[in-house]
């Protein structure tokens, strides 16, 4: 399993896609204790390089097989430090590219999970990625309706003026959609991004400024 993480980076994709449902069954009735704690670090581990390899096609093909609903429920829950940073950042890999793991989320409430993350006491790798991950699911409009109900409007804010640029970018794009409503944009002005979006048309390159 250790080799197969070190060959990842470099074997051709389509036998790391034959690898897939084999690495996913060692995780997916993930029970803890020291045994398999050890194993499924592993796994996850070798399972988020893989993701991370070429186009969308593994990932797409590791969403089909539920990934993104064992990495959140059978996973994430009992892993910190430096683990959870990996399975975080796995977890943006497959909403990024992955349609049918941004579904799994939306459609089994799952967004929670997310902003109860950010809203605990989380190092800063993590937070990074978690609204990078806010970002890219707030774009479907299922999600943004979740959003108002949870009063998650504060995230959205500081993912427009601290995340990547990308991750800004979707920010701003989500507010735009949100400000439609007089409600969500009178709450949006009281969260400061009226000051966000100043900012960024000052500093930002020529695409963002176009979109604030």
């Amino acid at each position: 399993m250790v080799k197969l993480t070190r060959f990842s980076k470099h074997a051709p994709e389509h036998v790391l896609s034959r690898t897939i449902p084999i690495l996913m069954r060692n995780v997916a009735h993930y029970i803890p204790n020291d045994l398999s704690s050890s194993l499924a670090k592993v796994v996850a581990y070798c399972l988020k390089c893989i993701t991370c390899r070429g186009d969308d096609t593994l990932a797409m093909a590791m969403g089909i097989k539920g990934a993104a609903f064992v990495l959140m429920v059978r996973l994430l829950p009992h892993f910190k430090g430096r683990m959870k940073d990996v399975l975080i950042k796995w977890w943006l890999v497959l909403v990024t590219f992955c349609a049918v793991s941004r579904r799994d989320v939306a459609d089994h409430d799952r967004l929670e999970i997310v902003i109860n993350l950010l809203d605990s006491h989380i190092n800063c790798i993590a937070r990074r990625y978690l609204l990078e991950i806010l970002t890219v699911l707030a774009l479907w409009e299922d999600i943004r309706r979740k959003l108002t109900t949870l009063g998650a409007f504060h995230l959205l804010v500081e993912a427009a003026g601290t995340g990547s640029v990308i991750c800004r970018e979707r920010a701003y794009q989500t507010v735009e959609l949100l400000g439609i409503t007089q409600g969500a944009r009178h709450e949006l002005v009281e969260l400061g991004v009226i000051s966000v979006l100043v900012e960024l048309m000052l500093d930002g390159d020529q695409c963002t400024k176009l979109i604030a």
